[in-house]
């Protein structure tokens, strides 16, 4: 099982607050589809880029990863956040 969330910000949209704050909480709702890794996706213009790591969303936001990683490098024209949670399926 995985989780996927995203969403699509108008190039006119004013700031990037409200797209960080409704990232975050598409983020903690995909959640409940897989905890063992989480990954995102920034499309824009000018910078694209893919961060991923083998722990749960909370763990990145409570070790300020989320923060350092992803919000502070978004360019103020990203066009696309997408995110990912997967929960590891284990052979028999």
């Amino acid at each position: 099982m995985c989780g996927l969330a995203g969403f699509a910000r108008h190039p006119d949209a004013p700031g990037l607050e409200q797209a960080v704050i409704i990232n975050r909480n598409l983020t903690v709702l995909a959640q409940a589809r897989g905890r063992h890794a989480i990954g995102f996706g920034v499309i824009g213009p000018t910078k694209n880029f893919i961060k991923k790591w083998a722990i749960d969303f909370d763990e990145l936001l409570k070790n300020g990863l989320y923060k350092k990683e992803v919000e502070d490098n978004l360019p103020i024209d990203t066009r696309y956040l997408m995110s990912h949670t997967r929960y590891a399926t284990l052979a028999n």
